[in-house]
Order: structure tokens, then C-alpha cells, then sequence
């Protein structure tokens, strides 16, 4: 029997206003912020010459970019350890790409961050009510072996033009793994402008997320 599609007018409304949080880039821009997530993965902290050479840019460019972007964290060498979502100082959810365990700020940042990357990824966290743990796979069609089979996440819309300046705080420590909505809604008792979405939706908000972004990923991993 085949497999009933759900309706896109059937999807949570506000996966549309998630997926135009932040701004359509730039080709420039575009191009330093893939190098930038995909030197993070693969090296750790990542120079801005070399970001430079790897997108193909004058290093002035690059750095003018970063240095206008807000969530762009460096060491005390100048050297970017934090660009959007992504971060190498560990937190509690763990972006396992090949052999690397690489890590995020909010559970959302799992569900997107693998396309940009073009690699599929595992995902490991735990559920800020009891620990408990939560795993899954990401892959270019979605989330598989999702363990507890229930999971949802969390979100608060961010409030104010100037959210931007303090993303952590207002967006992504909002952003939690639940293993079942019931448990979601324990949470959402003291964060009464919160919402949930299933696993899937939430997903596939940030699938609409990268396409707003980024416009199309294939070519860039072709």
C-alpha cells in the first residue's frame, strides 16, 4: 500500500516563519559561510586566510563578511570557533559526521547544518528534563532510526528587530529534544511563547531554511 503524503496545508504554520528567520545571502556570501561551516567540520578553527583561498574571495571580503554577521565567535587568536549553529567548544547535542564529532548550539542546528555540510550525520543529545537520551540519523531525505520513536523539539519565535545581537539567548537555548510531546509540554509550562514540532516538521523547516538561505546546495556538492 503506498504511503500517504500529509498535505503541505496540514504542516505547522509556523515552519514558514523559521524558515525566513534570517536573510537570503549573497553569492558572496553564500560562498564564505559553506567553506566556513565545511572548514569548522573538517579542521577545527578556521583562519580567515584560509577561509579566504577555500571560498575563493580576497581576504579582505571574507573578513569584512564575518565581521558584519552576528553569531560569529573567535578564540583569542582571532581564529572562528562559533559561526551559526555550529561550534566547536562541546554542548550537549553532538553532530557525528564520518569519524568527527563536531557539535551545535540547539537541537535545530542538527537537523540543518548536515545538508550545507553534503554529508549525512548522527545525532546524539539528551533531553533537558532528564538526561535522557536522544538519537538519530540525518540524511538528504530526512531523519531515520529516530530512538525514542516520539521526538519533538522545541522553539521560540524570537521577538524585537533586534534579536540578532544575542542569537544564544534568544533563539537557539530555547531549542531542546523532547522524547515525546508530553514531556515537550512540561517545558513549555515556564516558556509560555514556545512551541513544538515533531521531529519530521521540524526537519523539514530547515530544509525551507537552507533553500532561503543558500538558494540551491546540489551544485555546491556536485
Amino acid at each position: 500500500m503506498k504511503a500517504s503524503v500529509k498535505p503541505i496545508e496540514s504542516l505547522d504554520p509556523r515552519i514558514e516563519q523559521l524558515s525566513q528567520l534570517f536573510w537570503p545571502l549573497s553569492d558572496l556570501e553564500r560562498r564564505i559561510a559553506r567553506r566556513l561551516y565545511q572548514l569548522l567540520a573538517q579542521a577545527g578553527p578556521v583562519v580567515v586566510p584560509k577561509l579566504a583561498e577555500r571560498a575563493g574571495v580576497a581576504p579582505q571580503e571574507a573578513e569584512s563578511a564575518i565581521a558584519a554577521w552576528p553569531a560569529v565567535f573567535r578564540n583569542d587568536s582571532g581564529e572562528v570557533i562559533g559561526f551559526w549553529g555550529f561550534t566547536i567548544p562541546p554542548t550537549k547535542h553532538r553532530l557525528i559526521v564520518g569519524k568527527r564529532t563536531l557539535y551545535t548550539w540547539c537541537a535545530w542546528d542538527t537537523l540543518f547544518i548536515p545538508e550545507i555540510l553534503g554529508e549525512p550525520a548522527s545525532v546524539r543529545s539528551i533531553s533537558p528534563i532528564d538526561s535522557a537520551e536522544i538519537a538519530f540519523e540525518v540524511t538528504a531525505h530526512g531523519v531515520a532510526n529516530v530512538s525514542p520513536p516520539d521526538t519533538v523539539v522545541s522553539f521560540v519565535l524570537p521577538k524585537g528587530e533586534n534579536w540578532t545581537r544575542d542569537v544564544l539567548t534568544n533563539f537557539c537555548h530555547l531549542g531542546h529534544f523532547f522524547r515525546n510531546a508530553h514531556e515537550g509540554r512540561e517545558w513549555l509550562r515556564s516558556h509560555p511563547d514556545g512551541f513544538l514540532l515533531p521531529l519530521e516538521q521540524a526537519y523539514l523547516a530547515g530544509k525551507l531554511k537552507n533553500r532561503y538561505e543558500y538558494g540551491s546546495l546540489e551544485a555546491e556538492h556536485a
